[in-house]
């Protein structure tokens, strides 16, 4: 993949919010997306991704943690939290 420079977005056209339609619901779909991933904290976040989108297309509840899981402490100065 080619790395993004400067010179490669002046060849590529540039697109406004009034020339493409934004669908109303997206961005809220994209927000409770984000916000399911970082609870979920999936490990293949593509399979996990696919797999939520396929579950809403469906009508069904997508794989999500109702919150987040943080890993329990396995000594007594580790808090299981990383700064």
């Amino acid at each position: 993949m080619a790395k993004a420079t400067a010179a490669n977005f002046t060849d590529e056209p540039y697109y406004t919010s009034e020339q493409i339609p934004i669908p109303p619901e997206l961005p809220d779909i994209l927000l409770q997306f984000s916000k399911a991933a970082i609870r979920t904290q999936p490990t293949d976040v593509l399979a996990w991704s696919a797999a939520y989108f396929r579950a809403l297309a469906n009508g069904e509840t997508p794989p999500v943690k109702e919150r987040l899981e943080m890993p329990l402490a396995t000594q007594k100065i580790d808090t299981g939290l990383t700064m």
